[in-house]
């Protein structure tokens, strides 16, 4: 549904054995109902014993007007 968001909160413990320089190993697919805004086994961009990024959120708004004039009108 239009403007709809989720909030997913997760705990990620590794053990004392994970050495990781880069990014850790983990990995996020989503899907949604009709197909059109899945994303498949990307890597999330977390570092070992880093603090999390600020979170970003889009405001995105319809531009109705644009749409009213290049949307065809089969009679």
């Amino acid at each position: 549904m239009p403007g709809q968001t989720k909030e997913i909160w997760l705990s990620i413990s590794p053990n004392k054995r994970v050495v990781s320089n880069e990014n850790l190993p983990i990995y996020l697919t989503l899907t949604e109902e009709i197909g059109r805004g899945n994303l498949t086994e990307y890597q999330l961009p977390i570092k070992l014993n880093a603090k999390p990024p600020a979170p970003v959120v889009l405001d995105v708004k319809p531009d109705i007007e644009s749409l009213k004039k290049t949307i065809a009108v089969l009679n």
